[in-house]
């Protein structure tokens, strides 16, 4: 009896060591939940924190040349990408704010980027951007929805904030006014945190 009393003590004291380690781990790469909650108001509301721990940036992306283009070209900036299509009612709607949060905030450490999931690619995203003048965002195709899927977008419009380091810091489905002051404080907040 006393040796099954012995083992378990010692395999218990593994266990929490183990557990301790891991949440140590978790931590260092989690938002202070406390700091971010009073930002997350007004259209942010919908914004979930993730906890990603490794870089999620690794798929490309086409540019207006018909070029493939990897968003790891980006890194060293935070990016708010945003996954949408021409024929998404919601997704029109919400291009106006991030192409003026990109004029706002966009610069050495921060950049808009907008990805189409429109199948006819380019055919249907420069006469949409030529109507619509935007001229600020970075806009790239997603063929055959690569990127969306490797990120698991579920629908649209989604938009993902990354790190410097390309990790997900969060997401937002459905619309959003990015260019909202209570969008541009999260954007700041991360700005100031991310590494």
């Amino acid at each position: 009896m006393r040796n099954f009393i012995l083992v378990s003590i010692a395999f218990l004291a593994v266990v929490i060591a183990i557990w301790a380690f891991f949440i140590d781990k978790s931590s260092q790469n989690s938002v202070d939940m406390k700091n971010i909650v009073p930002l997350l108001t007004g259209s942010m509301k919908n914004f979930i924190p993730t906890r990603s721990v490794v870089p999620t940036l690794k798929l490309k992306v086409l540019d207006k040349r018909d070029q493939w283009v990897s968003l790891e070209n980006y890194r060293g900036k935070i990016l708010l990408v945003n996954f949408w299509a021409t024929w998404c009612a919601p997704c029109i709607r919400e291009m106006a704010s991030l192409d003026k949060l990109q004029v706002k905030r966009g610069g050495n450490d921060f950049t808009v980027i907008a990805i189409s999931q429109d199948l006819m690619e380019w055919k249907a995203v420069l006469p949409f951007l030529k109507k619509s003048q935007l001229k600020n965002i970075l806009t790239f195709v997603d063929r055959k929805t690569q990127l969306a899927r490797y990120l698991k977008v579920t629908g649209l419009p989604t938009t993902i904030l990354f790190s410097k380091k390309g990790k997900e810091l969060g997401r937002l489905k459905g619309t959003a006014e990015w260019d909202s002051s209570q969008a541009i404080k999260l954007i700041d907040y991360y700005r100031k945190i991310s590494n």
